[in-house]
């Protein structure tokens, strides 16, 4: 290296403030297109800055989680998995900090055609509009679920309140970065539990000793994951509770602590298994986690423990990444304990799903003779890049309400909207709602019910009954003046701006770690039941409708019956409307 050449002190550079990913670079275009010509048509009719709205945010249904069973009129059935952790809020926060309109957006939008209905092409976007839309700054209030916290069908991830337009413009990738985020977030609670659930338990003292110096789950789905940069996965696992990724980009986004040594690459780029080994360890002699199945699994071991002998070295950890890695892992271990090398890791990181986590990871023993398997940590790869069982989940946004025009300068209900369906699970709840979570006397979820809004129900404990009824049985419970309670929805958002610290400081890392915090503690209230993996059958969580909610239903529902009745006895009698 030449003497002249002045190597930056890069450990000085000044990070960037604020977020750090390329979410809040992608913009308001990333919208459908029928929010630019709703907002269009509202704008060409006079009334885009006059309606205000309200709209929720909620998932359909539950996730598949691998099982079937039969019903009682033998019928196969999915498993589900008896909750979704909410998930997603903190990138949604990112995107609405880079939501102004560019230049190069509007250059686009002015391009875009339309047929006059003649034949010909016509502009679709005036220029006045385009204008206008330069202008435009996010202005809603929002009330959203925490992430990490349980959430159920029909519970809001989000209310939003305000232009009828704005929520229409951020829809669609509202939905998109906390459905997927959500999907991947349970799956890796999932792993998470699969992984801890007998870790606890007597026998277990290498785990525990291995789990004081190093991650028992590691992050690692970035080249199996459909989102760009792995960043949805990265921080599902994060805020599910695994301890670190392989994501370097998520590392510098959010904070989170990176992992990783060597590839088979590193080992065939050698003359022999040996000499990769004894490379590694020259030049990384405190980080030496062998990845030992390139060619023979076992003797691979034998290799990293010849080698960490030589010189003096502490064996950190050993990696199984293909083979049946449960009898592997046993016979590892005795060629670890052998050597003296009793704390040694053995990580797999082979296709690990919740049912091979649970395998190999929930049986004990202090005898080397009864344990089934000896692998102490997990890489997981493609179960939180894709869910395989769903790749999909069901999260939607509908109006529930309309209120007065901005003109009037007045802030009240003009009337509940509903969606009507033949399908009653896509029949919409109408209004402003909320949703509750009772807590028993063991501090654990005993059920959520939606309400009305506008229900006194008092604040922290129940100051009268509340009759639930069941969202998917109809059966009513009722939960009983005095019972404590706590509200799922919290305001996030107000005219624009954020209202919790570490939203307003645009601090990922903070955000990520809050969403952590709240999903260990969310979990650790669920009733044993409800936790239970594969092959067994959890229990579901029990949700419900306040009677008040319901009623309002049913007349919305009536009155819009009514109306459509009403119409056509006018065409009947031949009346004008």
């Amino acid at each position: 290296m030449s003497e002249s050449l002045i190597i930056p002190e890069y450990e000085k550079l000044i990070m960037p403030e604020g977020f750090q990913s390329f979410v809040k670079d992608i913009g308001p275009l990333a919208c459908d297109r029928y929010a630019l010509t709703m907002t269009y048509a509202a704008w060409k009719l006079g009334f885009v800055d006059e309606r205000i709205t309200t709209s929720n945010v909620f998932c359909r249904s539950l996730l598949n989680n691998g099982d079937t069973y039969k019903d009682a009129a033998d019928e196969i059935r999915n498993v589900k998995i008896p909750y979704l952790v909410n998930a997603g809020l903190g990138q949604v926060a990112e995107w609405y900090e880079g939501w102004k309109w560019k230049e190069h957006h509007l250059r686009y939008l002015a391009q875009e055609q339309i047929d006059d209905g003649e034949g010909k092409s016509i502009r679709l976007f005036p220029n006045e509009f385009l204008y206008w839309l330069s202008q435009q700054r996010l202005a809603m209030d929002i009330k959203a679920m925490p992430e990490g916290q349980l959430i159920f069908p029909q519970e809001p991830a989000m209310q939003k309140k305000g232009l009828w337009w704005q929520q229409m413009m951020t829809e669609a990738m509202d939905l998109s970065l906390i459905s997927s985020s959500t999907n991947l977030t349970t799956v890796a609670s999932q792993v998470k539990l699969a992984a801890q659930r007998e870790a606890h338990q007597a026998g277990a003292t290498l785990i525990e000793a291995s789990a004081k110096d190093f991650a028992s789950l590691a992050e690692m789905s970035l080249r199996r994951s459909p989102s760009i940069g792995g960043l949805q996965s990265a921080r599902a696992g994060n805020i599910a509770g695994m301890d670190n990724t392989s994501n370097d980009y998520a590392g510098m986004c959010y904070g989170i602590s990176v992992m990783g040594t060597f590839a088979h690459a590193w080992v065939m780029l050698h003359d022999t298994e040996e000499e990769a080994f004894e490379n590694w360890a020259k030049v990384f002699p405190s980080a030496t986690v062998f990845l030992v199945d390139t060619y023979d699994t076992l003797e691979g071991v034998k290799k990293a423990i010849a080698i960490c002998k030589k010189y003096d070295l502490d064996l950190k950890g050993i990696r199984l990444d293909s083979g049946n890695l449960g009898w592997l892992s046993r016979e590892a271990r005795i060629l670890l304990d052998e050597a003296g090398f009793k704390n040694t890791r053995i990580l797999a990181t082979d296709s690990i799903s919740v049912r091979a986590a649970a395998s190999l990871f929930g049986h004990v023993a202090t005898e080397v003779a009864d344990r089934e398997s000896f692998v102490t940590g997990f890489g997981l790869g493609s179960e939180i890049a894709v869910n395989r069982n769903n790749p999909l989940l069901d999260f939607v946004q509908k109006l529930a309400a309309r209120h007065t025009d901005v003109s009037t300068g007045r802030d009240e209900l003009v009337r509940e909207l509903i969606k009507l369906s033949e399908t009653e699970a896509k029949t919409t709840w109408p209004g402003e709602i909320d949703a509750i979570r009772y807590v028993d006397r063991n501090s654990r979820w005993a059920g959520d019910t939606l309400i009305p809004a506008n229900l006194d129900i008092g604040e922290g404990r129940l100051s009268r009954d509340v009759y639930s009824e069941h969202l998917t049985t109809g059966k009513v419970k009722v939960f009983p003046k005095g019972a404590p309670f706590v509200r799922l929805l919290q305001p996030w958002m107000l005219k624009g701006e954020m209202l919790q610290k570490p939203y307003i400081d645009r601090d990922a890392p903070a955000i990520l770690a809050a969403g952590r915090e709240v999903c260990r503690d969310a979990m650790s209230r669920l009733d044993r039941d409800h936790l239970h993996l594969p092959p067994d059958m959890p229990h579901g969580y029990g949700v419900g409708a306040a009677e008040e909610l319901v009623q309002n239903r049913r007349v919305a529902v009536s009155h819009i019956r009514a109306r459509q009745d009403l119409q056509k006895q006018r065409n009947r009698f031949d009346l004008a409307a």
